[in-house]
């Protein structure tokens, strides 16, 4: 039941440049019951969210490579998605005024899934599940 109500939350986006933490990224929000896709680029995360409509957040690193990071990604997806909630992760930044019109959720790198989780909760205004599933 709890992985149906996260799957009707929308889908999360995960851009981040190094393809394994990528894949771990996605792998911690798909056991915890979300849909993700990924783009290891901004240009790629626009082309992604022009071309589908059930985004509800989005999970980028901030150093990129290509002429958009991830803090100008978090404020055009602000500005063109403003539904989308956004969690910005950096190993170099340290959060503060990120330069974007709203908040978001910064998570310092290197980070637990349990941290990832509740911040993806936090953006998505969903509460974490009060019985976590057995690991098979």
């Amino acid at each position: 039941m709890e992985h149906a109500r996260l799957l009707d939350a929308g889908r999360i986006l995960v851009v981040e440049d190094d393809c394994l933490l990528r894949e771990m990224i996605v792998d911690m929000l798909t056991d915890e019951g979300f849909a993700a896709s990924e783009a290891c680029c901004a240009d790629e995360a626009l082309h992604l969210l022009s071309n589908r409509s059930d985004f509800a957040a989005m999970v980028t690193d901030v150093d990129m490579p290509g002429e958009m990071n991830g803090i100008a990604l978090s404020a055009r997806v602000t500005e063109n998605w403003p539904w989308i909630g956004i969690v910005v992760t950096s190993g170099a930044h340290r959060g503060g005024a990120l330069g974007v019109r709203r908040p978001v959720f910064f998570l310092p790198k290197p980070f637990r899934a349990d941290r990832l989780i509740a911040a993806v909760h936090s953006v998505l205004n969903t509460e974490l599940a009060p019985v976590r599933r057995r690991a098979s």
